[in-house]
């Protein structure tokens, strides 16, 4: 089942910093990006680029201060244009990507994040 909505979100978000890599389409970009916020269900992060609505990605994550991380695949729901405040002519995009196929120790390592930041998420 697709992402419904920003507004329809079925898991709470948190600020959280990470590290990412993504394989788009056979080509490995390591990208390190601001993370806005992170769920059960996905991430949303701030690009230089737009990936493309319903691309299908691989998402490589590790947080500060996690010896464990997030290997699963993803598909980007949602991208949102816009222009830093601060930065003349330049464009980045607000970029949701909801998980899929998770194992259940990719489900663990957000459950962990999410109880370190906000007990009782679950």
């Amino acid at each position: 089942m697709g992402w419904q909505g920003i507004n329809q979100r079925q898991f709470p978000r948190i600020s959280c910093k990470c590290h990412l890599n993504l394989i788009c389409g056979g080509e490995e970009k390591e990208i390190e990006a601001y993370t806005e916020n992170i769920g059960k269900g996905g991430v949303c992060v701030v690009l230089e680029e737009d990936l493309g609505l319903f691309k299908a990605v691989s998402v490589r994550m590790m947080v500060p201060g996690q010896k464990n991380g997030l290997n699963c695949r993803g598909e980007v729901v949602w991208v949102v244009k816009k222009r830093p405040v601060n930065v003349k002519n330049k464009v980045l995009f607000d970029t949701g990507i909801e998980f899929r196929d998770m194992t259940d120790e990719d489900s663990a390592f957000i459950e962990q994040i999410l109880n370190n930041i906000i007990p009782n998420v679950s």
